[in-house]
């Protein structure tokens, strides 16, 4: 599994929906863990891509932001 697909499963096994803001403390401490060290490294360049694709909105502290799902992610999540 790729990253992106581990980040959407992840967010599915959580029920995540449309307009739910993934916060740092919440990826960081229960989902960043579980990665290797090539997924962390990657991880902020894959959740900008991401952002990019109209999956995510990012917010917040450009270092540790906040990535609210759009309804696309939601959809992808859901189908």
């Amino acid at each position: 599994m790729n990253l992106r697909e581990k980040i959407f499963a992840h967010l599915k096994n959580l029920n995540f929906a449309e307009n739910y803001l993934w916060t740092p403390p919440q990826y960081l401490n229960a989902f960043l863990i579980e990665l290797n060290p090539v997924e962390k490294k990657n991880f902020s360049q894959t959740m900008q891509e991401l952002c990019d694709e109209n999956f995510f909105i990012s917010e917040g502290d450009s270092q540790l932001p906040s990535y609210r799902l759009t309804k696309k992610a939601e959809e992808l999540l859901y189908k």
